[in-house]
C-alpha cells in the first residue's frame, strides 16, 4: 500500500463511491475490516502521521479537499484496522 499514488476523478462522488475507488486502488483494503486515512503534522524533520477524523457518513473526496482540513495539495496516508492494531492502537 505504502508509496502508491491515486486521484479520485470525481470530487462530489459519495462516500461509498470513495471508498470502492480507494478499494480498487488497495486490494487490501476490501478485506481489512476498515480503514483510516492520515495526514503528516509537524515540521519537516520531526514529522508524525495523525488520523483524519471520519464524518459520519464516510470520507469523501469533497470532505478530504476541504479548506478546514488543511491538507490542500499534501499527501494522505491509508491505515487499515488491523495495522493500526499492531501499532499498538495509535
Amino acid at each position: 500500500m505504502r508509496g502508491a499514488r491515486s486521484d479520485c476523478q470525481d470530487k462530489y462522488c459519495q462516500p461509498e463511491e470513495f471508498t470502492d475507488y480507494l478499494c480498487k486502488q488497495f486490494p487490501k483494503l476490501k478485506d481489512a475490516g476498515g480503514y483510516e486515512l492520515l495526514k503528516a503534522r509537524g515540521a519537516t524533520r520531526s514529522k508524525s502521521l495523525e488520523i483524519i477524523p471520519c464524518p459520519d457518513e464516510g470520507y469523501s473526496a469533497e470532505y478530504l479537499s476541504s479548506s478546514t482540513l488543511g491538507i490542500g495539495a499534501g499527501m494522505i496516508y491509508n491505515q487499515t484496522s488491523s495495522e493500526r492494531s499492531k501499532l499498538g492502537g495509535r
